[in-house]
């Protein structure tokens, strides 16, 4: 742990401490896990910096998971790719006119979420589809 900044070894230390009062090789299977994953977000961080939607995501990440590195980038791996997907999710069965006002509204309930707008993009199209498709099926 000799590269970590001491407040980010003092915070690894303490949960691993916490988690596993009792058992320190546990303690330090977590020291390890936690110092890498706080590298390797550390790592994403520095390589995309030019990308809008990193400092968003990272801030929502840590946020979310003030004090476990493991889980800051997992949930940054899976919001990054949350928006990739939801910025190019298209259907060639919804109308441009819906699918953007799907995205606007999922934006609007999830500003932070990316995987919640991603989850409510699938859903709503979804129900678009099954509402039109009745529509459509009846004389």
């Amino acid at each position: 742990m000799s590269s970590v900044p001491k407040h980010v070894r003092s915070t690894i230390l303490e949960k691993a401490r916490r988690e596993w009062q009792e058992d320190y090789e546990m303690q330090r299977f977590t020291v390890e896990r936690q110092t890498a994953a706080y590298h390797e977000f550390q790592d994403l961080k520095a390589r995309m910096h030019d990308n809008d939607f990193v400092a968003p995501i990272c801030d929502f990440a840590t946020r979310s998971w003030p004090d476990d590195y493991e889980m800051q980038l997992f949930t940054f791996k899976e919001q990054h790719l949350a928006v990739i997907r939801f910025i190019t999710y298209d259907h060639a069965e919804v109308p441009a006119r819906v699918l953007s006002d799907i995205k606007l509204k999922a934006c609007r309930d999830w500003p932070e979420d990316y995987r919640m707008r991603m989850y409510i993009l699938e859903r709503q199209v979804a129900a678009w589809l099954s509402l039109n498709a009745r529509s459509c099926a009846r004389p």
